[in-house]
């Protein structure tokens, strides 16, 4: 319903080389409003189905140096990807993600601060929230991620999975 505005939101933004667009099994390509050469749209035609199974497809088949996470119903703010890029350069970052808001009805309701220590004793203690749509990672560092077909819960599994593999091999992450 909101693809076209979510589009709007990522084009306001600067290094934007590629929009993948995955889609789920048995679901209908999106209609857009936009004809742009950066938009490639992936079906995915495995078994396996949900937002876990379409993030990792789209992740593994970027070749851009750097990923960020979009749903189609989220809006990014503009300058948000230079503002993220250069905040990874400066920290060397493998894995980051920052504040967010909610909206409802086209208002701000309510922003979710990130706030330390990133560790993952404090993200499984839910002393910080990672948003889907605040997400980076940085693809040189971390080439592939394995998708989950959980139906609830599938980002928080990935984010889990994602800072474990930071932490054993020694990938700097953090909000």
């Amino acid at each position: 319903k909101y693809i076209n505005e979510t589009l709007d939101s990522i084009f306001k933004n600067q290094y934007i080389q590629k929009v993948i667009i995955c889609v789920d099994k048995d679901s209908d390509r999106p209609k857009l409003n936009l004809a742009n050469e950066k938009i490639t749209i992936l079906q995915n035609d495995t078994v396996s189905r949900g937002p876990g199974i379409v993030r990792a497809l789209g992740f593994n088949a970027a070749d851009t140096k750097y990923v960020a996470f979009i749903d189609s119903d989220d809006l990014w703010g503009e300058g948000k990807i230079k503002k993220h890029v250069d905040f990874m350069l400066s920290k060397n970052l493998g894995f980051s993600f920052h504040n967010y808001w909610n909206i409802k009805n086209g208002k701000k309701t309510k922003e979710i601060k990130q706030k330390g220590p990133y560790t993952l004793d404090g993200f499984l203690k839910k002393k910080f929230t990672i948003g889907c749509l605040t997400v980076m990672i940085d693809k040189e560092m971390i080439r592939k991620i394995p998708g989950n077909s959980l139906t609830k819960r599938n980002d928080y599994f990935m984010w889990f999975e994602l800072i474990n593999f930071m932490d054993k091999n020694r990938i700097l992450w953090g909000g």
